[in-house]
């Protein structure tokens, strides 16, 4: 070339069953050299047509002996330690064209009962699933061709497939389950294949969370869909955070939909077997809510929530339900917002997203505050919240509901949060926030008022700080911290264990 590398071309070296192993590419220059470790297996290797009327050419070794070689716009193949014949053809099994000489696809299946789904994602966090059994399911394959623009895939257990680090916890991509992806930038991805009959594909449900699919074609009521067992549902929510409790006769979903993905929490395990695509579902019991705030514009999805719930008998001040309920951070950012519903009103609590480098949410533990608008007078009151069940502190996936909520007027100007983690049995991290510059001291006592460690003391910035503490020295027991300012004090408990 003239010098300026391959111009973003990028080859591919895949396995035969189509994951990838190596991407890369000629950045400048005229030549250069990729080493790779690579199993004993059988690869491709891929290069784009190059749109230029410059040639290059490009040549894989192996210990010093060239396999193969070639320029751009070639698919070629070669084998580390082993002799590879290469078939093309439709490897699947379940299509009409099968072939089972075929080693490698060629796309070219065909279906008895075939189709597409196009899922169409949003920058940032997004939770699908398909109802598409495609001729390849590895993880690579289907996020292959929008392969830039994903930052993160994970499934319900937390495995990862982070392409920009040639990581893959996950594997092959399961028509039962549902998976979060973060994108730098929207995108589509094509689903074509065998689409799964719903009624001979059960979804397998554990006591405790899990993140579903949705098989059917056409949308569904989300409590006809999981009536079977219903009394064991804690809550189901979707990406948005929109959340079904059908203990507290609370449906902020309503319809279930094709290509979304859903978190259900459950208090014992089940089989969760869609209805047939012709056979459709009872109307719905509960109708659904819209808690959408009206006053104020807020659209917020960090991809990790938990949800209070506020009873109407909580209310211990007058609301309508035309007023609006907003959940603030330390800092005065708005992490949650909700209109007031009765007779049970759900708010969701958005947390920080640990793949962004400002600070988007709250933080594990991190306390917040609620304010009242009042659509009749056009004012905001801040409120004290009282819990029922729950820490006070933020929890990934939490469910806390609130007891009684009362006028509040105290300001303090600071605030701490519970140390993490606690109980603790060697470090502990104390975080605190100040909404201005100001001098503190944050110290350590016993039960008795003993003071065991001065923590940290001085001018601080406005701003969120944390310290940590090491206990390995302490006793088992019970312990306090202490942050005081010139006018206010906070004190919380902290747990020793061994």
């Amino acid at each position: 070339t003239s010098g300026n590398g391959w111009e973003s071309l990028t080859y591919e070296l895949s396995s035969f069953d189509g994951s990838m192993q190596e991407t890369g590419t000629l950045e400048t220059g005229f030549d250069g050299v990729n080493y790779y470790c690579l199993s004993n297996d059988c690869y491709l290797f891929t290069v784009p047509e190059y749109g230029s009327s410059e040639i290059f050419n490009w040549s894989i070794l192996i210990e010093g002996k060239k396999q193969i070689s070639g320029t751009s716009g070639t698919k070629a193949h070669f084998g580390v330690n082993q002799i590879c014949e290469l078939v093309m053809g439709c490897t699947d099994a379940n299509a009409i064209n099968f072939n089972p000489q075929a080693n490698v696809s060629d796309e070219s299946c065909n279906y008895p009962n075939g189709g597409t789904q196009q899922l169409a994602l949003e920058a940032g966090w997004n939770m699908v699933s398909s109802f598409i059994q495609a001729e390849n399911m590895s993880i690579e394959a289907i996020m292959g061709p929008i392969i830039s623009q994903v930052i993160i895939v994970k499934d319900n257990l937390g495995m990862a497939y982070l392409p920009d680090f040639g990581f893959n916890g996950i594997g092959d991509w399961e028509n039962t389950q549902g998976y979060q992806i973060k994108l730098y930038d929207e995108a589509v991805i094509d689903m074509t294949g065998l689409i799964v009959e719903p009624e001979q594909t059960p979804v397998n449900l554990t006591e405790g969370w899990n993140m579903i699919a949705y098989l059917r074609l056409e949308p569904a009521p989300v409590d006809a869909v999981l009536d079977a067992f219903t009394s064991d549902i804690i809550i189901v929510k979707d990406v948005m955070g929109l959340a079904y409790l059908p203990e507290w006769g609370f449906n902020g979903i309503g319809d279930m939909v094709a290509g979304q993905g859903y978190q259900i929490k459950l208090y014992a395990s089940h089989i969760l077997t869609y209805n047939a695509n012709d056979n459709e579902y009872r109307m719905a019991h509960a109708p659904s809510v819209d808690n959408t705030p009206i006053s104020i514009d807020f659209d917020m999805n960090t991809g990790s929530n938990m949800h209070l719930l506020v009873p109407e008998s909580a209310w211990n001040i007058p609301v309508i339900s035309e007023d609006e309920l907003y959940v603030y951070d330390a800092k005065g950012n708005i992490v949650g917002a909700a209109k007031i519903t009765f007779p049970n009103t759900l708010i969701t609590l958005w947390g920080n997203d640990l793949l962004t480098a400002e600070k988007d949410g709250l933080y594990d533990a991190e306390e917040w505050s609620l304010v009242l608008y009042s659509e009749e007078s056009k004012t905001f009151q801040k409120v004290s919240l009282e819990l029922k069940t729950g820490v006070y502190g933020y929890e990934k996936d939490a469910l806390v509901i609130a007891f009684q909520i009362t006028e509040s007027n105290f300001e303090k100007g600071l605030a701490l949060y519970n140390s993490v983690p606690n109980p603790a049995s060697n470090l502990t991290e104390i975080s605190f926030y100040l909404d201005k510059e100001m001098g503190i001291t944050l110290r350590l006592f016993n039960v008795v008022g003993e003071e065991i460690k001065l923590i940290t003391t001085g001018i601080k910035s406005a701003g969120y700080h944390t310290a940590q503490v090491d206990v390995i020295q302490l006793a088992p027991g019970s312990y306090f911290y202490q942050l005081q300012s010139d006018d206010a004090q906070i004190t919380k408990r902290l747990e020793v264990i061994k």
